[in-house]
């Protein structure tokens, strides 16, 4: 079962990678601006998560970039209906520059945002590059792990270089261990 799930994992890289290809060839950003009232806290922790998931990072108070391609222009219309519906205020914006920020500094914030959720993962594989026995409970760990960096990867627009290299520490740990 390891070995299928090796080559799903590879299927999926290798997806996500063509992807990564077409969205370095971007013209244009796509921005969400918006706000909740203070009172509405659950809408606002909701709003936040779902940012966070989609691989949005924040330039200013309340202002969110992306690239701009269909399934996130997507994600960021469903996220300012749902702003809206919590009555709060959303609008979206299709920008090519934005000032103050180069194409080359956003890419960056996406790749240092992405390099931090990357190392929190990387800590969490400590215990399993530190011993070479894999129990159960460490198994269902590492999957729960892999589920995480899947995630992260589908986010991860630009190839973060930690991204690379917490694949090779996965990778190397789906290995059989040497008996």
């Amino acid at each position: 079962e390891s070995g299928g799930e090796f080559q799903w994992l590879n299927g999926q890289l290798e997806r996500i990678g063509e992807n990564r290809r077409a969205v370095k060839q971007i013209v244009a950003w796509r921005l969400r601006l918006g706000r909740l009232p203070a009172t509405h806290a659950t809408e606002r922790v909701a709003i936040w998560r779902k940012l966070k998931k989609s691989g949005a990072i924040q330039i200013q108070t309340s202002t969110y970039v992306l690239p701009d391609d269909p399934p996130r222009y997507e994600a960021f219309q469903w996220l300012t209906q749902h702003i809206r519906d919590a009555g709060g205020d959303a609008t979206l914006v299709r920008a090519k520059e934005i000032d103050g920020f180069s194409s080359d500094r956003l890419i960056e914030l996406f790749n240092a945002a992405r390099a931090r959720e990357y190392a929190l993962l990387r800590e969490m594989l400590r215990p399993f590059t530190a011993t070479a026995s894999r129990t159960s409970k460490l198994g269902g760990k590492l999957d729960r792990i892999r589920k995480q960096f899947r995630e992260i990867r589908e986010a991860d627009f630009f190839d973060s270089p930690k991204g690379r290299d917490l694949e090779l520490v996965l990778r190397k740990l789906e290995r059989p261990a040497a008996t």
